[in-house]
């Protein structure tokens, strides 16, 4: 071999591991440029996971208060329906009541109508009358009950057919309650 094959050997050797060289810088300096490209997207998508991270905790705080707005609602709803229960009890346990206190007026009306001579326990219609055609009416709301005849006036004086003034006693039987010193 002689010395100028050699040379071109060598020149050959050196230039192939110079594009050696030249692609591996190539290929680093490509694998860098990724690498930052990289590093660029993950830093942008941990930003926008941080301000959804934020948007979520927001989100979440609004579905908890509308959750909490719900159950006082619920039991908002819960405590006005116990309410109206019991209100409907109170107003049937006041008809029972004034139901009673009707059929009692009654009977005591009937009661009186039996003791007094000047009723007329035969009459066509089976009512009873006295022989003033007394007429009565009951009026009145569940807590109080007026009876009104032309023996009562209309402030709610009892008096008899003379006009004579009548205590009527608290459970309203119509028994004369005056101290005797005090009668007319």
């Amino acid at each position: 071999m002689d010395t100028s094959s050699i040379w071109t050997i060598v020149v050959i050797i050196v230039v192939a591991l110079l594009l050696i060289g030249i692609v591996i810088a190539l290929m680093r300096a490509s694998k860098r440029k990724k690498e930052e490209q990289n590093r660029t997207q993950a830093t942008e998508l941990r930003e926008q996971a941080a301000t959804q991270a934020t948007a979520l905790k927001e989100q979440d705080a609004r579905a908890r208060e509308t959750e909490a707005q719900a159950a006082q609602a619920r039991a908002e709803a819960d405590r006005k329906a116990a309410e109206a229960d019991r209100l409907q009890a109170q107003a049937a346990d006041r008809h029972n009541s004034l139901s009673d206190e009707r059929a009692e007026h009654e009977e005591r009306l009937l009661r009186a109508d039996e003791l007094d001579p000047d009723v007329d326990h035969q009459a066509s219609d089976g009512s009873h009358q006295t022989g003033d055609s007394r007429a009565d009416t009951t009026t009145g709301s569940d807590n109080d009950q007026h009876v009104t005849d032309e023996r009562t006036t209309f402030d709610g004086q009892h008096t008899t057919t003379e006009g004579e003034p009548i205590v009527v006693d608290d459970d309203g039987t119509g028994r004369d309650t005056t101290p005797p010193d005090r009668r007319v």
